[in-house]
């Protein structure tokens, strides 16, 4: 039966290991793994045979599907490739991801680029709003480069605490429109001066519940994210309350002992 092949991976130069996975689920008869031919293509006859794994001392027993309790085996196969730069492999979109190799994505900085959250400083000028000709609720609106920005970006902006009351004064719209090199906002009036602050760019298909987002931390100038802890929760809707220390009835009961001398 044809193997799936999950992953390939540069162990030393002048090698490449090839992962191959055997799954019981379209075995309709068990069989013995007694070896793995690795198939490479070649540019003038196709594909040819390159490595060959030999298992008859150690055969594999893969069961069929109909078993109560089904197989799943991983080999790895080291094929020697010499001083070729590059080796690719067709992965079986059917291949499961192993602990393993999902640890190993998740430690990947290099992974999925497009939907790590980019934290960028805006700057919005009074004199970049114009009157909105679109008819919705508000009159205003203002285009500002953002070069990181792309249509399929999330857009979170955050303020800076200067400008938060000409952005409330302005009745500024809380969403924001991320376009190609630019961002789009709103507002019922014109802002009486300049906005500042941080806009973070989600990738899509991540947000609040898909995806890390990262968002200044917040001093006494800056607005931005903020931790629950102990001394301070959350609402579902994001309003935060701080917890207040309160004595339970067993200080209580100790302190007015002491206070009284009183006794049990």
């Amino acid at each position: 039966m044809d193997g799936m092949i999950s992953a390939i991976t540069n162990p030393v130069d002048g090698e490449c290991q090839v992962t191959v996975q055997v799954s019981s689920a379209k075995v309709s008869e068990g069989f013995f793994v007694k070896s793995i031919l690795l198939y490479a293509q070649d540019p003038d006859d196709g594909d040819v045979p390159y490595t060959y794994l030999v298992l008859e001392n150690e055969p594999e027993w893969i069961r069929p599907s109909s078993a109560i309790v089904g197989k799943f085996a991983t080999f790895d196969l080291i094929a020697a490739v010499g001083a070729v730069d590059t080796v690719k492999a067709s992965i079986d979109p059917e291949s499961l991801v192993t602990a393993k190799d999902l640890a190993r994505h998740n430690t990947d900085t290099e992974a999925h680029p497009s939907l790590r959250p980019v934290t960028v400083e805006i700057t919005v000028p009074a004199e970049a709003w114009q009157e909105d000709e679109s008819g919705g609720d508000y009159g205003f609106s203002a285009v500002v480069d953002c070069v990181d920005a792309a249509v399929s970006n999330v857009p979170i902006v955050t303020l800076d605490k200067a400008c938060l009351k000409a952005a409330g004064d302005a009745g500024l719209c809380p969403t924001v429109e991320a376009l190609d090199g630019s961002l789009h906002l709103w507002a019922t009036a014109k802002p009486a001066s300049e906005l500042t602050g941080w806009v973070t760019l989600l990738g899509p298909g991540s947000g609040a519940g898909g995806g890390g987002i990262s968002l200044p931390v917040a001093t006494e100038d800056i607005l931005g994210g903020i931790k629950a802890s102990d001394s301070l929760t959350v609402d579902p809707d994001g309003t935060a309350h701080s917890v207040p220390d309160v004595a339970t009835d067993q200080e209580v009961s100790d302190m007015l002992r002491q206070v009284f001398d009183l006794q049990d």
